[in-house]
């Protein structure tokens, strides 16, 4: 297998594919989340409840790995490693996009209203530092 280009990374992270998000708890031990992402080209964006355990994770250690892959062959991944911040703003535009992608035109934008109107929610913003990948041979 080869490594992805930013071309086919980006590609690659069009479908609505459940990432795994690992964070950091206090003792060292990794917590693994089921997430959904954006990835611009540059950084990985994820919505979380105020309340999650990643959160809390983040404000102690910022080191994050994000693990993408699909369920069929030929197997593919992308894995960011990087830090992340919750942003101190939130990015509708982005929970919009998501939602449209996850939950499909009928019930996205429903979904992304009540996420944003709720208020519960907080953005995270990973900047990766290093990118592994692999792609089946074209």
């Amino acid at each position: 297998m080869a490594s992805m280009t930013k071309e086919q990374m980006a590609e690659f992270c069009k479908p609505a594919r459940i990432a795994s998000l690992v964070t950091l708890r206090e003792d060292g031990s990794p917590h693994v989340a089921p997430v959904w992402f954006h990835f611009d080209g540059s950084h990985v964006y994820i919505s979380a409840n105020y309340r999650a355990v990643k959160l809390k994770n983040l404000q102690k250690n910022p080191s994050v790995a994000l693990c993408v892959c699909n369920h069929e062959r030929p197997y593919q991944y992308i894995s960011f490693h990087g830090t992340a911040e919750v942003l101190p703003e939130y990015r509708p535009d982005i929970m919009q996009g998501m939602a449209l992608r996850y939950q499909g035109p009928q019930k996205g934008p429903e979904y992304a209203d009540r996420v944003i109107k709720r208020a519960q929610s907080r953005m995270i913003k990973i900047t990766p530092t290093k990118v592994l990948s692999n792609t089946a041979p074209t």
